[in-house]
């Protein structure tokens, strides 16, 4: 490969075909099968460019290209070739812009004098070259120099200067496939320090430009102020409780995470969990290892046609439906946004949560941690499950209610549990779950395998990487992938839209079978597939672990629920509006627009039209159309502590009905929701935090 290069550069005399010449240099040395060393491959470049610049003066320089020419980094961002000494030939190289982007500044020339843009892939490449300027089969040769310090080799006269790299700060164990890509990628600097205290976090932070965590590096508010460079933060996992999202969004950093790196583990821990729970397995390895024999104390559960309820039916849950299936469970699943289209597809029975309960033999939780669901299983859950239930918690701690657990287990209605996560990790020194002789219990270890962590360390730095190096973006927790002209002029509508979205999302607790977007206006003349897809992650976020804009088509696609966007060119009462509709076991409406200064408002709830801001604990209420309500709802809230910041009112005056949007500075409690709703005239009280 390599004569033939030389041939081919001796055989030109024009500047175009030293350019093709140039790309195919490039496209070999990107290439699967390079092999020539990546040294020669540059210096290949090197000399075509430096070719091509004497070739496209006017003029040819006075002598000969220096043979002490040196690389320099050229901090003005400009690049020129010329003889040793500068200046006399200041011809500049046309290279694309994209090239000069990517060079990072690095030039090669003559010491002391003008340079030669060079792309980032030659940037490690320091060379005295021999070039004249002569006939056409002059052939460039180059002595390699290997010091890459930026000081002077004394023995090649050459010097050589790294360019500047992104440092990514790892603070967490990552798998080593996974930091390997992180050191072979091109322009990156990688500092380990696993288990960083805060403090040490804080003083490493400043000028690292990505940081790659697993659950034990807490990136708080603090630690984002003083990252005055950092660009993405790199969860290699799915939740991101550790990271201040809204403090990383309000510094324009965005936050990535795995999300699918470890569902089949997960899945294949509560499979583990149930197959040991039903047949006593670790209560009967302690025994024989106490050297005793007491076979028939552990007289177990068959499994076979036993029932199973799968509490949450996305990418773990299905898994362990499918897993369950094969040991010839029977698999009833209670999801709010599973449609009978996708249950069937699955061969599940979907039921409701309260059937759930009375019919299953074996529980196990597969949800996000969200208001909604902590405590899910609490003591009236456990009171409708069968005698000798076996309950699963391999999710998150505190869906499953540890104190409702516990007396249930005392008492002998539920026959065992089995815990991956606790409320509070690591539990307390002695905790009665951790104690109890028929609860067996792992560390949250659901997602440690080796086959997990090398697939989330893997994943978390290949996302990492292309952001840092090409802008490329992936499961991202909190930036739509638009280019940054279109997020500015769609910011406010992007906004609104998930906001929109999340508010319907807190109030469809049943199915969901359709999603329903319409843009009316100016908007509409916009590409608006982004701000689509705010209000799907808007909307499934409340229901799901690891939505993001990347992912919620996806999701709402495997869950069977059905997308239709539609536009129209005239709004009624807006510039512009964005409607969001659900259909399903209800039908509910709800409508938002951006006003002057780019404030989201929603302005219509069904029926109901009025002008809210969506933001904060909002309690949405709805009565009959009699004095008093309002009062009587200020006075409740008013004796339990809660300030009203703001309250919007809407009627329909025919059915002599109203509702009331109200902005409160803290959510109340179950037990103010409950006042709230037996205030007269009052028909239903709901929290959405926004």
């Amino acid at each position: 490969m390599r004569s033939a290069l030389v041939n081919l550069w001796g055989a030109v005399d024009t500047a175009p075909a030293l350019r093709q010449i140039s790309a195919v240099v490039e496209f070999l040395f990107r290439g699967p099968e390079l092999t020539e060393p990546p040294e020669r491959m540059a210096e290949f470049w090197v000399g075509v460019h430096a070719r091509m610049a004497a070739l496209t003066r006017a003029t040819r320089c006075a002598g000969s290209f220096s043979s002490r020419s040196t690389f320099e980094k050229d901090g003005a961002g400009g690049a020129e070739v010329g003889p040793e000494g500068g200046g006399r030939c200041p011809q500049k190289v046309g290279l694309p812009e994209q090239d000069r982007a990517e060079s990072d500044g690095l030039s090669v020339g003559p010491r002391g004098g003008r340079a030669l843009w060079a792309p980032a892939w030659v940037r490690e490449v320091g060379c005295r070259k021999k070039i004249t300027t002569g006939r056409r089969r002059d052939r460039p040769s180059f002595e390699t120099a290997s010091n890459r310090s930026g000081e002077l080799d004394a023995a090649s006269n050459c010097t050589v200067r790294r360019m500047k790299l992104a440092k990514v700060l790892v603070t967490d164990s990552l798998a080593p496939q996974g930091v390997d890509v992180l050191r072979q990628a091109r322009g990156i600097e990688v500092v380990e320090r696993a288990g960083a205290s805060p403090e040490e976090l804080l003083e490493l932070i400043g000028d690292a430009e990505g940081l790659v965590i697993r659950s034990g590096t807490k990136v708080t508010a603090e630690v984002i102020a003083r990252a005055e460079k950092l660009r993405v933060i790199g969860r290699a996992g799915i939740g991101v409780d550790n990271v201040d999202v809204a403090a990383a969004t309000a510094r324009g950093i965005v936050v990535v995470n795995t999300p699918e790196g470890n569902n089949v583990t997960t899945a294949e821990l509560a499979i583990a969990l149930m197959v040991s729970l039903a047949r006593h397995i670790p209560q009967a390895t302690a025994s024989m290892k106490a050297d005793k024999w007491e076979k028939k104390k552990f007289q177990g559960m068959e499994l076979y046609n036993r029932t199973l309820g799968v509490v949450g039916a996305g990418n773990i849950g299905r898994i362990v439906v499918s897993r369950a299936q094969g040991l010839g469970l029977r698999v009833v699943v209670y999801d709010p946004f599973l449609t009978a289209e996708r249950a069937a597809q699955l061969e599940v029975e979907r039921v409701e949560f309260d059937d759930l309960l009375k019919r299953s033999d074996i529980i196990t939780v597969h949800v996000p941690k969200t208001k909604d669901t902590t405590g899910l299983i609490d003591r009236e859950a456990l009171a409708k499950t069968k005698p000798g239930v076996l309950v699963i918690n391999a999710a998150r701690g505190g869906i499953v209610d540890e104190a409702a657990l516990l007396e249930a287990l005392e008492s002998g209605h539920v026959g065992g549990a089995a815990l991956d996560v606790f409320e509070e990790e690591p539990p307390r020194e002695g905790h009665p779950l951790v104690q109890h002789p028929r609860v067996i219990c792992t560390p949250h270890v659901g997602a440690s395998t080796e086959q997990a962590q090398i697939n989330v360390s893997v994943t978390v730095s290949e996302q990492v990487r292309d952001y840092l190096t090409t802008g490329a973006l992936r499961n991202s927790i909190n930036v739509p992938s638009v280019s940054p002209e279109l997020l500015h002029e769609l910011g406010p509508y992007l906004a609104l839209g998930e906001k929109l979205g999340r508010f319907q999302g807190q109030l469809q607790d049943q199915g969901l079978e359709q999603v329903e977007v319409e843009y009316a206006g100016e908007i509409a003349d916009r590409n608006v597939t982004a701000i689509t897809i705010a209000v799907l992650k808007g909307l499934l976020e409340c229901h799901r672990a690891g939505v993001n804009m990347v992912n919620a088509t996806m999701v709402a696609q495997e869950l069977g629920i059905k997308l239709i966007e539609t536009k129209r060119g005239q709004a009624e009462d807006f510039a512009s509006s964005i409607s969001v509709r659900t259909r399903g076991a209800a039908d509910r409406l709800i409508s938002g627009a951006v006003f002057h200064g780019r404030q989201p408002r929603i302005v219509r709830i069904d029926d109901f039209m009025l002008e809210a801001i969506p933001e904060g604990p909002t309690l949405l209420l709805r009565n009959h159309d009699q004095s008093g309500v309002v009062g009587a709802v200020g006075k409740v809230l008013g004796d339990n502590g809660i300030n009203i910041s703001r309250m919007q009112l809407g009627l329909v005056r025919e059915r002599d009905e109203a509702a009331m949007l109200v902005n409160v500075d803290t959510a109340p409690g179950e037990n103010v929701l409950e006042e709230l709703r037996n205030v007269p005239h009052v028909v239903t009280a709901k929290l959405v935090e926004l």
